[in-house]
C-alpha cells in the first residue's frame, strides 16, 4: 500500500445523541449543509437505539447531548473499494496509544476524529507511521 495521505481540517466537532424517533434536527439540512451554509461535514445516523449527528461543533444548539472538541482528519481519496486495511493502519498506532476516535466512512474515503487534545500526540504518531498530513 503507497503511503497514506491525510487531511487535517480546521474545525472542531461534536457528536450528539439524539432520541431515536427524533426528527432530523432543524440545524441539519437534507442537503448536508448546517444552518444554510455548504462545505461543512455532516454524518446522520439513525438506529433503533438513537439518531446521532455528527457536526461543527459551533451549530449545536445548547442543551444537546454531546460529545465535544473533535479534530478531523480525511483520508484523501477517493479510495477504491478493493482496498483493504486502511483503516486498521490508521487507527491500530492510535488503539496502542490508548487515543479514543471517532470514524466514518462516505462513498469515496474515510473520516478519523481524535479529541482536540491528543491532537498532537496523534500527529507525531501520523509521522512516525510515515503518513503525509496536510492542513
Amino acid at each position: 500500500m503507497t503511503a497514506l495521505r491525510l487531511n487535517l481540517l480546521s474545525s472542531v466537532y461534536a457528536i450528539c445523541r439524539l432520541e431515536p424517533q427524533a426528527r432530523i434536527p432543524d440545524w441539519v439540512d437534507f442537503n448536508g449543509s448546517v444552518s444554510g451554509r455548504a462545505g461543512g461535514i455532516v454524518s446522520i445516523s439513525r438506529t433503533p437505539d438513537e439518531l446521532s449527528v455528527l457536526c461543527e461543533q459551533s451549530l449545536i444548539p445548547d442543551g444537546i447531548q454531546s460529545e465535544k472538541d473533535w479534530r478531523c482528519f480525511k483520508v484523501e481519496g477517493p479510495l477504491s473499494f478493493q482496498l483493504t486495511g486502511i483503516l486498521s493502519s490508521i487507527l491500530g498506532p492510535l488503539a496502542k496509544a490508548e487515543i479514543s476516535i471517532l470514524a466514518f466512512s462516505t462513498f469515496d474515503t474515510d473520516y478519523v476524529f481524535v479529541k482536540e487534545e491528543n491532537l498532537t500526540r496523534t500527529l507525531r504518531i501520523f509521522q512516525e507511521c510515515g503518513f503525509a498530513v496536510a492542513n
